[in-house]
């Protein structure tokens, strides 16, 4: 049901005189870019506003061109294109209503207790660019966690049918948008130098059968983001320039694209979860049901992808051994809802890279 906001949009005016300042860091060269934020559609709501009053303040504020994709998927893509301080003035605006949003309904949980204040973000980001953001020996983004109080997530594999990783922040406005500062930051310092086959959402339906995963610092982008249902920035730009659905360089927009899908494949990843909650216990259960012929691909070669998917998202990670002739195995995935939420992230794109290359190889 889409929500209705009968006050007057209101705004950080702060963030309207220097974003630089506001955030206690050093202004960025001042060269035109875009950052790309996968939202749900409840989400997009929000930022829009009724009427489109939020959006149209947002872009009047920040002096920012704010696209957002159709609404035919359940998550959508927020283009935001200018300068540095422009996107930043933008994402701070766009974070800040979130938040407050999410706060004014105390019960969304279900579960009789308000929601945690914060805000998650997610954005698709070239492969090739995550080594300088994530530094030498993850010396980097280790450094942006603490400066920011923020936690970040690079994913280990690319999105579908992309040469894109979702790069999930989640924290308060304020430290979201020093982290995107150093997205922009990076981008900037280290352009991109070749092809990028950009993403986008999964234009087939979301399983019902699976409830969403995640806590209350998680948007349900990210919750739900998966093979069916997967969740930028780049600069300095020219003028827009496809082949082939690729983002090649010296491109400014971000022409649609349509990711390659393989129904037979996707029909047979059964991603049935229940998760079971303790009251008072931070600890829940997510289990997922593998085709056996699809549980290597999990597992990797000694276990190495399992322990890596381990390592990213904290969950506990268990896998069922074969029993006769059934043709799955259970993965129980346990912990906090956050780290449930990112493991079963990452399994899924590894589904998914696995059934990409049998297409290929058929």
């Amino acid at each position: 049901m889409a929500q209705i906001f009968n006050e007057a949009p209101t705004v950080n005016t702060e963030v309207t005189e220097d974003i630089y300042q506001l955030l206690g860091l050093a202004p960025l060269n001042e060269l035109e870019i875009a950052v790309r934020l996968l939202m749900p559609g409840k989400d997009v709501g929000s930022i829009i506003g009724k009427a489109g009053a939020h959006i149209k303040l947002v872009r009047d504020m920040s002096h920012s061109k704010i696209n957002i994709s159709d609404n035919t998927t359940a998550e959508r893509l927020v283009t935001i294109n200018g300068f540095p301080d422009s996107v930043l003035k933008a994402v701070n605006l766009m974070a800040v209503k979130l938040e407050k949003d999410s706060m004014a309904v105390p019960n969304q949980t279900g579960m009789g207790t308000p929601p945690l204040p914060g805000v998650s973000f997610n954005l698709p980001f070239p492969s090739t660019q995550c080594g300088s953001f994530i530094g030498k020996s993850g010396a980097n983004i280790k450094d942006i966690r603490e400066t920011t109080s923020t936690s970040i997530q690079v994913a280990g594999e690319c999105l579908p049918g992309s040469s894109e990783r979702i790069i999930c922040i989640q924290g308060n406005p304020e430290g979201v948008t020093k982290v995107i500062y150093h997205v922009c930051s990076v981008l900037i310092e280290h352009p991109i130098r070749h092809d990028v086959d950009l993403y986008e959402p999964d234009r087939s339906p979301i399983p019902q059968s699976s409830p969403p995963v995640g806590g209350p610092w998680m948007s349900s982008s990210y919750k739900d983001v998966g093979y069916r249902s997967h969740q930028h920035s780049y600069g300095p730009y020219s003028p827009p320039n496809r082949a082939h659905g690729r983002f090649t360089r010296g491109t400014r927009g971000f022409p649609p694209i349509r990711p390659e899908h393989s129904p037979n494949i996707q029909d047979r990843l059964v991603n049935i979860g229940r998760v079971y909650k303790q009251h008072g216990d931070p600890h829940n259960t997510h289990i997922m049901y593998i085709p056996n012929d699809l549980i290597g691909c999990i597992i990797g070669k000694a276990g190495q992808k399992i322990n890596e998917i381990r390592t990213l998202s904290g969950a506990t990670i268990k896998i069922s051994d074969p029993i006769g002739d059934q043709l799955e195995r259970t993965v129980t995935i346990s912990g906090p809802l956050e780290s449930i939420g990112v493991a079963q992230y990452h399994i899924n794109c590894r589904l998914h890279e696995d059934s990409r290359r049998g297409s290929y190889q058929s």
